[in-house]
C-alpha cells in the first residue's frame, strides 16, 4: 500500500479531526504543503509585467507537537515571542526557532498537565433504559481514551435494535452529529457497519446458546409469512422458557427463508433443522401454531421426530397448542356477523366522511357546534375485529353529530338509526366487559397460590409483611406428597392494591415444592398464542421495505433475530397504543388475530 504524501495526518503527526482550539484566537498561518517535506519544492512567480522573478522555496512544515501548545505573539516593543496557551508565559525565540527549550517548559507546565488529564476523559451519561438485565455497559470508562471499536459496536447495536438501514451511517447529518459529539469519530461505510452487525449477531447467538444449555425445557411458536416486496416466504421460530431466576424469557431463534413447495412436511423439516442448529431438539416441550390446515401435518411430523429423541410429557397430549388468539378472532367475527348490517352502515358512514378533506372539515364543524370533542373517526380493517371495535367505539361518541352533518350534506345517505346505535353500544359494552373480565382473571389467577382468604381492603403494607414472612418461612417436613400439600392450601388472590405474580410465588416456594416448581416452570412457559411469532412479521415488514427489497435472507435473519436479542439485552420495550378502553402492542396491530 502506498502512503499519500499529501495526507496531513501522516505529515503533521496529528489526527485529521484534531484541531488546535486556539487557532480561532491566534493570528498564525499554518502551512500544509502538498509535497513531502524532504523534497525541495519551488514555484515560478511572475510579476505584473510577466517577467520571471525566480523560484521561491516552500515553507517547511512544523512537525513538532510543541506547536499545539504555543502561539506566536509580538510584544508592544516589537520583540517576537511565543506564548504558552495554558499558563500564558512568554518564551524567547531564537534564530531558526528551535523547540527544545519550549518542550522543557511544556513538560513542567502544571496547567498543561491538568488540561491533558481532562482531555483524556470523555464522560458519556448512561442511557436511561429498563435495567431488567443489569446496567448497560458504558461506551468507555471514565479514565480511558476514546475507543472507536466500541463506538462501532454501539452503532451496530443501535441499527439492529431500531431497524435502521445500513446507509444511515453514510448520511451527512448522522456524521455531523457524531463528529459534534466527538471530533475523532470517523465516517463508516454501509459495508463496514453491516460486517459489524454480523459480528454482534454471532456474539449474541453464542451467548443465547449458552443460556439455552442451562434450560431443561423450551416451548416454541412458529408461523409463516410472505414478504410483499421480496415475494418470498419466511418462517419464524420463537423460543419461550423460564430462566433460573424465574423470569419468563422470549427469543426469536430463527427467521429463515422457506423455499417452495412449502408443504407441511417441508416446514416440519425446516423447523427441525433450525432447532438442531440451536442444539435444543431434545428440549422441546410444546409447539404453538395457528389453525391452518397444514399445521396439523407439521405438528404430527414433529411429534413423531421429537418422540424419538425424548419422551414427551403426558404421551404428547400437551405438545400441540392451538393459538387461542386465532380462536378468539374466529369467535368474535362469528358473533359480529350477526349484526353485519349495523356495522356496515357505520362503516359506510365513516368511509363517506373520510373521503375528502372538505367532508372531514364539515363534520368537524358540526361536532364543534355540538361541543363534541373526541378523536377523529377511523375506518376499520374488516378482517381485524379489534379494528372494528375501535371504529365502533369512536363512532358512537359522535352519534349526535351524524344527524347534524346530514343537514349540511344532502348526499349523505348512510345515517344510522337510533336502534343501530343501541346495537352498536351493546356490542361495544359486551366486548369491553369480556376483555376486562379476562384481564381480571389473569391478574387474580389462583395458579400457584398460597394459604389465606384475604380481605379486599387489606393494606399493601400488610401484604408486604406477609410476603416477607413467606420468604423467611422454613420448609415444613411432611410425609404427604407435594401434590397433596399444594391442593390442601387455600387460595391467594390479588386485588387492586396487590398484583399477584405467579412466577415470584413459585420462586419463593421452589424449595417447598421441588418437583411441582419444576413442572410449573415448564407449564407456565407454554405460550397460548402465536402472538410472539406474528409480532416478528410486523418487524419484518418494516425491515424489508421497498428500498431494501434486495436484502439477502441471511441478512434479514441477522437483522430481525439480532434486533430482538439486543432489545431484550438492554430492556427496550415497545410503545403501547391506546385502543378505546384497551391497550394494544404496536407489534401486534398489523395482524388478523388482534
Amino acid at each position: 500500500m502506498q502512503a499519500s504524501t499529501s495526507n496531513p495526518k501522516q505529515q503533521g503527526g496529528q489526527n485529521e479531526y484534531e484541531h488546535d482550539y486556539t487557532s480561532m484566537n491566534a493570528d498564525e498561518d499554518i502551512d500544509m504543503p502538498d509535497q513531502n517535506v524532504n523534497e525541495k519544492a519551488s514555484v515560478e512567480v511572475e510579476n505584473d509585467s510577466g517577467h520571471n522573478e525566480g523560484p521561491l522555496k516552500a515553507k517547511r512544515q512544523r512537525r513538532s507537537t510543541v506547536w499545539e501548545d504555543i502561539i506566536e505573539v509580538t510584544l508592544p516593543n516589537g520583540i517576537p515571542k511565543v506564548q504558552c496557551i495554558h499558563c500564558k508565559t512568554h518564551l524567547s525565540v531564537s534564530k531558526g526557532k528551535p523547540t527544545t527549550a519550549w518542550k522543557r517548559h511544556m513538560d513542567g507546565c502544571l496547567k498543561r498537565q491538568q488540561f491533558m488529564q481532562t482531555q483524556r476523559m470523555l464522560n458519556f451519561k448512561p442511557v436511561d433504559v429498563d435495567t431488567t438485565f443489569g446496567e448497560p455497559t458504558p461506551l468507555m470508562a471514565f479514565d480511558a481514551k476514546y475507543d472507536p471499536i466500541k463506538m462501532r459496536e454501539s452503532i451496530a447495536n443501535w441499527l439492529m435494535a431500531t431497524e435502521q438501514p445500513f446507509n444511515t451511517v453514510e448520511n451527512d447529518m448522522f456524521v455531523y452529529m457524531m463528529k459534534t459529539a466527538n471530533p475523532k469519530f470517523e465516517k463508516l461505510s454501509r459495508n463496514t457497519i453491516k460486517a459489524d452487525c454480523f459480528k454482534v449477531y454471532d456474539h449474541e447467538k453464542k451467548k443465547l446458546k449458552g443460556l439455552l444449555r442451562e434450560t431443561s425445557n423450551i416451548s416454541i411458536t412458529t408461523d409463516c409469512w410472505k414478504s410483499s416486496h421480496q415475494k418470498i416466504e419466511y418462517m419464524v421460530i420463537t423460543g419461550h422458557f423460564i430462566d433460573k431466576n424465574w423470569r419468563l424469557q422470549k427469543r426469536v431463534l430463527s427467521f429463515v427463508h422457506v423455499p417452495p413447495p412449502r408443504t407441511g412436511l417441508d416446514i416440519a423439516h425446516g423447523i427441525y433443522n433450525c432447532l438442531k442448529e440451536w442444539e435444543i431438539e431434545g428440549k422441546i416441550f410444546s409447539i404453538s401454531v395457528d389453525n391452518a390446515a397444514y399445521n396439523d401435518r407439521v405438528v404430527s411430523t414433529l411429534k413423531n421426530n421429537f418422540s424419538r429423541v425424548k419422551k414427551l410429557p403426558c404421551g404428547g397430549r400437551l405438545f400441540h397448542v392451538r393459538c387461542c388468539a386465532h380462536i378468539l378472532n374466529l369467535l368474535v367475527k362469528d358473533g359480529l356477523s350477526k349484526i353485519d348490517y349495523v356495522i356496515e352502515e357505520v362503516r359506510e358512514a365513516v368511509k363517506y366522511i373520510n373521503y375528502s378533506e372538505a367532508r372531514r372539515q364539515m363534520f368537524a364543524n358540526a361536532a364543534e357546534q355540538l361541543q363534541v370533542h373526541d378523536r377523529k373517526l377511523m375506518i376499520d380493517v374488516p378482517t381485524r375485529w379489534n379494528s372494528t371495535y375501535e371504529m365502533l367505539s369512536l363512532a358512537i361518541n359522535f352519534k349526535d353529530v351524524f344527524p347534524r352533518y346530514a343537514e349540511y350534506e344532502p348526499h349523505f345517505k348512510h345515517l344510522p338509526t337510533e336502534q343501530d346505535w343501541t346495537n352498536v353500544k351493546n356490542v361495544c359494552e359486551m366486548l369491553d366487559a369480556s376483555i376486562k373480565e379476562a384481564t381480571s382473571q389473569k391478574s387474580g389467577s389462583s395458579t400457584g397460590s398460597t394459604t389465606s382468604k384475604p380481605n379486599e381492603e387489606t393494606s399493601s403494607s400488610e401484604w408486604d409483611a406477609f410476603g416477607e414472612f413467606l420468604k423467611d418461612d422454613e420448609v415444613v417436613i411432611t410425609s404427604k406428597s407435594e401434590v397433596e400439600v399444594y391442593l390442601e392450601e387455600g387460595v391467594l388472590q390479588g386485588n387492586d392494591k396487590v398484583n399477584l405474580n405467579v412466577l415470584d410465588w413459585w420462586n419463593t416456594h421452589k424449595l417447598k415444592y421441588r418437583v411441582l416448581s419444576t413442572l410449573a416452570s415448564d407449564i407456565l412457559a407454554v405460550p397460548i398464542s402465536t402472538v410472539a411469532s406474528e409480532a416478528t412479521f410486523s418487524a419484518g415488514g418494516r425491515v424489508i421495505d421497498p428500498f431494501r427489497s434486495t436484502l439477502a435472507p441471511t441478512t434479514v435473519e441477522m437483522l430481525l433475530c439480532g434486533g430482538d436479542w439486543i432489545r431484550q439485552k438492554y430492556g427496550i420495550k415497545k410503545k403501547l397504543k391506546v385502543c378505546g378502553n384497551l391497550i394494544w402492542n404496536l407489534d401486534f396491530e398489523d395482524h388478523d388475530f388482534c
